[in-house]
């Protein structure tokens, strides 16, 4: 999964969508003094997700509720709210289903995850209420994984320049392909530290560069190349971290790559002789990624 898919979302839902959360922005004034706009987008299973296994200590309702997760989240979400300060945010979640066109595409897709533990699955129900305790509204699309609509919010948000700053708060690592600084967007990692001081720990595109050895517009090639075993999403074979970062350096795009690959003089390929024939033999990987 090299890069997200967007639903079906217009603008008109988007703005409809963002303006009906509750972190409201202050009234406009016109003139140099107009608040800024700020949108916060959280991956929010991925934070419970990692704050249930962050926090080791038990943690239970007297009715025997699991909460850890819940508590972390919690915990993570003022954080967010206090540090970032947005005028509008949105907790976006899976939207059930699976993601069927993904599968289709690649049977094995994701089949290396084991079902949540029964004390994390628990605690999903409650993850809506809870952000709206705190005033954000919980979205998602059925047959569309998080990501895809965080994808699909941003981009639209920033096409229309609804908004002053996007941040993105996820550990995944395809959403760094949307780090813009013209259009405002910026990923954090859902940590407390991190938050703490989002502006010196938040991706911007030369943190992406020095993370990935690639710009932010090349991370859905590089993954295409190297794979993703988190998602059981194999790549080239031959193909590390490195030497996609190597390729994207000599050669923009992946399409680049390949026409080059498969049409260069010997011994004018970037890399070995060995590696051209690899990324030729195995050509259908990288585009289907």
């Amino acid at each position: 999964k090299s890069g997200p898919r967007s639903p079906s979302l217009s603008v008109t839902t988007l703005v409809a969508l963002l303006l009906a959360t509750a972190a409201q922005a202050a009234p406009e004034v016109d003139g140099p003094r107009r608040m800024q706009r700020r949108l916060l987008l959280i991956d929010s299973f991925s934070v419970v997700f990692q704050q249930y296994h962050a926090i080791k200590h038990p943690m239970s309702t007297r009715a025997g509720l699991p909460t850890n997760g819940l508590f972390g989240y919690c915990r993570l979400l003022i954080s967010a709210l206090e540090h970032i300060r947005p005028t509008h945010a949105a907790c976006v979640l899976e939207g059930g289903g699976g993601s069927v066109e993904r599968q289709k595409v690649l049977p094995t897709y994701k089949a290396n995850r084991a079902a949540p533990e029964d004390s994390l699955s628990q605690q999903f129900s409650h993850m809506i209420p809870l952000a709206e305790g705190l005033g954000i509204r919980s979205v998602s699309k059925r047959g569309y994984e998080a990501d895809d609509v965080i994808a699909t919010l941003a981009t639209l948000a920033a096409d229309t320049k609804t908004f002053d700053s996007i941040t993105i708060l996820s550990s995944d690592k395809d959403l760094m392909q949307l780090v813009s600084s013209s259009a405002r967007v910026r990923v954090c990692k859902p940590n407390i530290k991190a938050l703490r001081d989002v502006q010196a720990a938040a991706f911007g595109e030369a943190e992406v560069m020095d993370a990935f050895g690639v710009r932010p517009s090349q991370v859905a090639d590089y993954l295409a190349l190297v794979g993703d075993s988190s998602d059981n999403i194999p790549g080239v074979p031959s193909i590390g971290p490195k030497r996609a970062a190597k390729l994207l350096a000599e050669y923009p795009t992946l399409h680049d790559i390949l026409h080059a690959a498969e049409h260069a003089k010997p011994k004018a390929f970037a890399l070995s002789e060995s590696l051209r024939a690899k990324i030729v033999e195995h050509r259908g990987i990288a585009l289907r990624n």
